[in-house]
């Protein structure tokens, strides 16, 4: 038996995300989107390894804002 899955960075939707609920993206946040895009945009400059750990600065800014307003709001 195998198992699929996909273990790629959800750019699209977080970026989707971001567009349906804009009120709740700090500043932080569009800042580390941008990075991300850029750095998949011109990969001659950036190697793989620059855009991982800008991806996972965006997992990890997201984990800990957003469980935070969860529990605030819940």
């Amino acid at each position: 038996m195998t198992v699929e899955c996909d273990t790629g960075f959800p750019q699209v939707a977080i970026t989707e995300l971001v567009q349906k609920v804009p009120h709740l993206v700090d500043r932080e946040l569009m800042d580390k989107l941008h990075e991300v895009e850029v750095k998949r945009s011109c990969p001659w400059e950036f190697d793989e390894q620059d855009l991982l750990q800008a991806q996972y600065r965006i997992s990890c800014h997201i984990v800990q804002r957003y469980e935070g307003l969860a529990k605030k709001f819940t």
